[in-house]
């Protein structure tokens, strides 16, 4: 039977660093390269390092090619914020 499991990660939209290193951890698990990740995703090696490690901030649909080549779902969710 194979697994539906699924699990989750929240990360803030400000949280750069979060979000590199979540999609540079799947892309290793995967035994992928950064290129072969390029190749798959159709986005510039050199783009998905800076994103990996925190400089960059992808567009939407940038994150959207990133995360379907690694076979991630991407979810946005849009809510209030309580000011302080």
């Amino acid at each position: 039977m194979p697994d539906t499991s699924t699990s989750s990660i929240t990360i803030a939209a400000t949280d750069r660093r979060g979000l590199g290193g979540m999609l540079a951890d799947r892309r290793r698990a995967l035994g992928m390269t950064q290129r072969e990740l390029e190749f798959a995703s159709g986005v510039p090696q050199g783009k998905i390092s800076r994103v990996e490690r925190g400089q960059s901030y992808p567009a939407l649909l940038t994150l959207t090619q990133i995360a379907g080549a690694l076979g991630l779902e991407l979810v946005l969710t849009i809510q209030d914020v309580p000011s302080t």
